[in-house]
């Protein structure tokens, strides 16, 4: 089982949280994006039983950091930007996976078309690794700061994460004769409010006629290869970790502008 804790945490003091998320959900995966403390000091929070068994998985992106509760080894960088990381996670006993990390621009400094363009990049280097790598366990995850609509998420060259398990069981969609593989995207399933869970993970109130409030910017999608490993109802937008909420009496963001999101896949061991 992997499970991954992903919280953009806008600079606040988190490192003491990210630790009570990670202990009260059993993760084996942090990624933090936006980090105000120093690497040491999540160590330190994330170790406070003295296990030591939490790690920095080393890397030079900036602006997304990963700790482990395995060693190193265990986690590869395969390639890197100051936008996106992406890691090769072997588990003895288990098959390969990639998980890749991303906090792409904000709408604040791209436009929609340049948001698009950015995508394509991301997903031209994680083609380019599964096909030197030969296997898609691939995942995706982070602040993509684009909702799961958008032409950036839904389009053949960027992340092509569609809402239908079924249609993305078949593994590709052709067009104009060319084969486009596909992700499954569960955060399509979060928006709308149908349950008392969050509108989202991340909401804009501006006095403009147009503003929908919410948006699902952190994401997690997967290859057809793992999708049936990932249980819809294991993708998880936090809105309290412990007894500290996240968000006020009105349900809006209070501790970082983002909710954390929580997920697991149930990887299949490797038969002997």
């Amino acid at each position: 089982m992997l499970r991954v804790a992903m919280w953009n945490t806008n600079r606040v003091p988190a490192a003491h949280l990210c630790s009570a998320l990670v202990h009260e959900h059993n993760a084996n995966v942090l990624i933090v994006l936006e980090a105000l403390e120093p690497k040491a000091t999540y160590l330190d929070f994330l170790n406070e039983d003295g296990s030591g068994r939490w790690h920095l998985s080393p890397g030079l992106c900036e602006r997304i950091d990963m700790y482990t509760r395995f060693p190193q080894e265990m986690s590869r960088v395969e390639a890197e930007s100051k936008h996106y990381t992406v890691r090769s996670i072997h588990l003895p006993g288990f098959p390969t996976v990639t998980l890749v990390g991303v906090h792409l621009q904000s709408k604040l400094h791209q436009n929609e078309k340049s948001q698009q363009f950015e995508a394509m990049s991301v997903m031209k280097v994680v083609r380019d690794h599964e096909a030197r790598v030969g296997h898609r366990r691939t995942v995706i995850t982070g602040d993509f700061n684009m909702d799961p609509y958008e032409i950036g998420m839904v389009s053949t060259l960027g992340f092509h994460g569609l809402a239908s398990r079924r249609t993305v069981q078949e593994g590709h969609r052709v067009v104009m004769g060319d084969a486009y593989d596909l992700f499954f995207n569960p955060m399509w399933g979060h928006f709308g409010d149908g349950s008392a869970r969050p509108h989202g993970t991340y909401r804009y109130w501006s006095a403009e006629h147009v503003c929908q409030e919410w948006h699902l910017f952190d994401q997690v999608l997967v290859r057809p290869e793992l999708m049936n490993s990932l249980p819809s109802a294991s993708v998880l937008i936090l809105e309290t970790i412990g007894k500290t909420p996240l968000t006020s009496s009105r349900g809006v963001p209070c501790v970082s502008d983002h909710l954390p999101l929580m997920f697991g896949l149930s990887i299949q061991e490797v038969s002997s």
